[in-house]
């Protein structure tokens, strides 16, 4: 049986171009697509950090408007009514509308 014979010497330079070259589109489609899901990405979570900013502003507004019910019925009560119960009801929304504060961002300052 006759061995074969090894491939010339310009071929084995154009193999290792090719590779070369193949390699080369690879890193470059490779970062590109980084950049671009990157890009994606920042403009995807945007909404989102407006629609949490919404959503924890609507929040503070909701507790606000519960304190302010919860105040208009402690007023509303005579003295003789006003029990422990309502007095804890309102340190609870008190409680509730710091911490919403607390979590609400300070833009501006």
């Amino acid at each position: 049986m006759a061995e074969p014979t090894p491939p010339s010497s310009k071929l084995r330079w154009l193999f290792l171009c090719v590779s070369v070259l193949l390699l080369a589109l690879l890193l470059v489609s490779g970062s590109w697509l980084s950049a671009f899901s990157r890009k994606c990405t920042l403009k995807n979570w945007r909404p989102l950090a407006r629609w949490r900013a919404d959503a924890r502003a609507i929040r503070l507004w909701l507790s606000i408007q519960g304190y302010d019910q919860a105040v208009q019925q402690f007023v509303a009560q005579t003295a003789a009514d006003r029990d422990a119960e309502a007095r804890r009801h309102l340190d609870r929304l008190t409680l509730e509308i710091d911490a919403d504060f607390d979590r609400y961002p300070a833009f501006g300052l």
